[in-house]
Parts: C-alpha cells; sequence; structure tokens
C-alpha cells in the first residue's frame, strides 16, 4: 500500500532523505532532482514527528551542485 510509511527502526538513519522532482520547461523539457538528507534529530519512531524541519523557500532557478538533470532534446 502507497500510504504505509516503514517504521523508522527497519530504515538506515542517514539514508532518510527528501528527494524533489521539477518539471521545467525553458529551451526543452528536463526533469530536474534534488536530494536532501535528513539529519536524524528530525527522524523519529511512530506517526507522530517529535521535531519537524523547514526547508523554507526554494529558488527552483537555482543550480545545485549536485544535482541530477534529464532533458529531452528534440
Amino acid at each position: 500500500m502507497l500510504n504505509e510509511v516503514p517504521e523508522v527502526n527497519s530504515l538506515e538513519r542517514n539514508d532518510v532523505r527528501c528527494i524533489m522532482c521539477v518539471v521545467c520547461v525553458s529551451v526543452c523539457p528536463c526533469q530536474r532532482e534534488w536530494v536532501i538528507r535528513i539529519p536524524d534529530r528530525y527522524v523519529s519512531n511512530g506517526a507522530v514527528a517529535r521535531k519537524i524541519m523547514d526547508l523554507g523557500e526554494m529558488n527552483l532557478e537555482v543550480e545545485l551542485e549536485d544535482e541530477d538533470q534529464e532533458c529531452i532534446h528534440l
């Protein structure tokens, strides 16, 4: 089931991450992917978070150093 969240005990704590996929069209359609690793202090057991990580605002014009990008060249 897609809505099930694995227990933290079954995850490697240092592998918790937020993956952001953005589709943009400038010269050609591209899909950009950013991976943000979540620090251990924001990972908790159970369904309720003890501490919430605020990513703030992100300007999607920014190009990150390790950004993955796939474009369709026409």
